[in-house]
């Protein structure tokens, strides 16, 4: 089973009132991931659910690395296998100005 949001590349995208769940993917990219290089990109008032991502990472909200100036807030993330929320850097790739706030999170 594989639904979610990835955004890859988005510049000043914003992402409102959106319901996703039973989200399952052997590698990253499964829930509502801002993924590499997006710049400016808002997810708010969103509901995300049963995430799973078996030995990669499990989260429901995460703005991966190489993201400048994001925000994810306002949403709602329950019954995760992994995290609610994060924000990553990696392969050298800086996350700058992301911000992560004001979501309600239960497992």
């Amino acid at each position: 089973m594989t639904s979610g949001m990835l955004f890859a590349l988005a510049i000043s995208a914003l992402v409102v009132a959106v319901l996703f769940g039973l989200v399952r993917r052997q590698r990253s990219g499964a829930k509502s991931n801002l993924g590499g290089e997006s710049t400016s990109t808002t997810v708010q008032w969103t509901e995300g659910f049963f995430t799973d991502s078996p030995g990669v990472d499990g989260g429901v909200y995460d703005i991966d690395w190489g993201n400048d100036d994001n925000l994810v807030q306002y949403n709602y993330g329950h019954d995760a296998q992994g995290y609610c929320a994060s924000v990553f850097g990696a392969h050298e790739e800086i996350t700058t100005n992301s911000v992560i706030r004001y979501n309600v999170c239960v497992n």
